[in-house]
């Protein structure tokens, strides 16, 4: 076969200057690692920094790299199978891509092994290779490819790049930003959807169901849903739906949400088939108190730890405990992201976080209706917060 063209449309989730800002800032980082390299496995940091998406992420035995160097002599690298170069091509600016061979009747070529020869050509041989080895992060990449690496690159050294990822991707920007707004809105539509047609004889399966048809209609491009409801046992969590139908009086934990550009929202919203009782009522309410309380205390400098003080009496005076141990985590494009909040996290909190706060509180006399969770998500600004979830209120929506 001849000198491949192809006919595409560029079609990035965001502008070149956006990845370019991304990719600097993590070189400044290399320095403190002491790294002459950023290699990159997954799919939410390989698409993070180079723009590169597809949904062949997903298949096990198709890994795929993204090669980062600290010297800006040498451009980026995407080490890809070669049916997915024209999928590169229109959504990276990454153009340096290293094609592991399979189509056109041609000799099978291994990733890993393209991958090795890229590092020797790149004078990666002996370099100190940044790789996500640390918390929140995974290699996408088999234990046997990984040794194989090591043992054709001896000199090659591994540390750990989660450092410098995280305080690179944990700020967001202006875009991002936008992004899981948007991600929020079309979550949003879809409770919404679901909540219209909620009467007793509904399935979970069914509800479930019209959600998430909303979210895709409305522009979603994944989603990740958990329905707790009393049709199968509200102790019965983040499950897939059942078939099981809602009766009056069941109430529902609608958790998660879906993904836009690669950016999630994670909020939950209290859905009854009417009516409520009272003491589920009051539960939802101190939910409800309790966010706005540990809301407040939201701001750029503040630290994680704060943000619980004076939570946990505030609930035992209304006769509650709280469910989790942390009352929520970062958002973006993991669904968890750091930092989570724990009561002894000492992060400071920075503009462009954007934080998902939830807290399940407890009523220890009705324990097997689980915990009544509001969950809302917002950015730290430098005044304060924008709460992304503000399409729906922070109260129960209950059907006729």
């Amino acid at each position: 076969m001849g000198e491949k063209s192809f006919r595409y449309r560029r079609f990035p989730d965001f502008p070149e200057s956006e990845y370019e800002t991304r990719y600097h800032s993590l070189l400044a980082q290399l320095p403190t690692l002491g790294a002459d390299a950023v290699l990159l496995t997954t799919e939410a940091n390989i698409r993070y920094f180079t723009g590169f998406k597809t949904n062949i992420f997903r298949l096990k035995m198709r890994p795929m790299f993204a090669i980062l160097p600290a010297d800006t002599n040498k451009p980026p690298a995407l080490v890809i199978p070669e049916f997915l170069e024209g999928c590169a091509l229109a959504t990276s600016w990454v153009t340096d891509l290293r094609i592991a061979a399979e189509c056109y009747g041609q000799e099978n070529q291994d990733a890993i092994e393209v991958l090795i020869a890229t590092l020797k050509e790149m004078g990666l041989a002996h370099a100190r290779l940044g790789m996500e080895l640390g918390e929140a992060q995974q290699l996408a990449a088999s234990y046997r490819q990984i040794e194989h690496l090591l043992t054709e690159l001896p000199q090659m050294e591994m540390v750990d790049a989660t450092p410098a990822i995280w305080n690179v991707r944990r700020v967001k920007s202006l875009r991002e930003i936008e992004a899981i707004k948007t991600a929020c809105d079309i979550s949003a539509a879809g409770i919404e959807a679901g909540f219209a047609i909620l009467k007793p004889g509904l399935t979970e399966a069914q509800l479930y169901s019209k959600i998430v048809a909303t979210y895709y209609e409305h522009g979603a491009e994944d989603h990740l849903l958990g329905i707790h409801s009393t049709a199968k046992g509200n102790n019965v969590r983040d499950s897939l739906p059942c078939d099981y139908p809602f009766e009056r009086g069941h109430f529902m934990k609608i958790d998660g949400g879906a993904c836009y550009k690669g950016y999630w929202c994670d909020f939950c919203r209290l859905l009854f088939v009417g009516p409520a009782a009272p003491w589920r009522r009051a539960a939802a309410a101190a939910s409800a108190e309790a966010f706005w309380t540990v809301a407040a205390r939201v701001r750029r400098g503040a630290r994680v730890s704060d943000l619980r003080l004076g939570l946990d009496a505030l609930l035992e005076q209304r006769g509650y405990s709280c469910f989790w141990n942390a009352i929520g985590h970062g958002l973006g494009m993991d669904v968890w992201e750091p930092p989570v909040l724990y009561a002894d996290n000492q992060d400071i909190l920075q503009a462009g976080n954007v934080l998902s706060i939830e807290i399940g509180v407890m009523d220890d006399e009705h324990f097997d209706d689980a915990s009544f969770t509001f969950e809302d998500n917002i950015a730290v600004t430098d005044v304060g917060y924008r709460r992304l979830t503000d399409r729906l209120p922070i109260e129960i929506m209950e059907s006729d």
